[in-house]
């Protein structure tokens, strides 16, 4: 529930990727690059440490970060305007594609939630029994709950504030003709 209710909270991802343009430009304005320093030496880890909160909320107020850092300060960010469910069906992942073609350029950027509740492909979690730690159980034999864990993959289609309105009609008129 954390994961999809707080990390992956559609308004939250959206601040999160105008956060990450409007520093990619600031960088990019302030050092020529567009990625911090690589903590290879005393003197990238002391220039890393120097981007604290107070000097990119700075920067933002005197209107750094191009149009990503304008819709930090005015709270105009993009808005969601296509979800799938979180464990979606592959006719979903389809949909999802074809309504992001009719967008066409009205789509700012499409959001894939990757997660997995548990390790499905990797190794189980091995839970002691008998007070025999050398002798495990995997953990998915002896919960059902786990057992029944579905990776997420919700894929979202945000889009500009001004566009919202006309994306959503898109997207109606989209499935009335499918």
């Amino acid at each position: 529930m954390m994961f999809t209710q707080v990390y992956y909270h559609h308004t939250r991802r959206s601040y999160d990727y105008h956060i990450t343009e409007a520093m990619k430009q600031i960088l990019s304005e302030e050092t020529g690059r567009e990625c911090f320093p690589e903590p290879t030496s005393k003197e990238n880890i002391e220039q890393y440490l120097k981007w604290d909160d107070w000097r990119v909320l700075g920067l933002l107020s005197q209107g750094k970060g191009g149009e990503h850092g304008e819709a930090l300060r005015t709270r105009c960010h993009h808005r969601s305007v296509y979800h799938t469910r979180e464990v979606p069906l592959e006719s979903e992942i389809e949909e999802s594609k074809k309504i992001l073609e009719k967008l066409g350029n009205l789509a700012e950027f499409v959001d894939d939630a990757k997660r997995s509740w548990y390790s499905f492909d990797g190794e189980d979690i091995m839970i002691a029994r008998d007070n025999k730690p050398h002798k495990g159980v995997p953990l998915s034999t002896l919960s059902s709950v786990v057992k029944c864990l579905s990776p997420v993959r919700q894929r979202r289609i945000y889009v500009s504030l001004s566009n919202k309105h006309e994306a959503k009609q898109a997207i109606e008129k989209y499935r009335r003709e499918a």
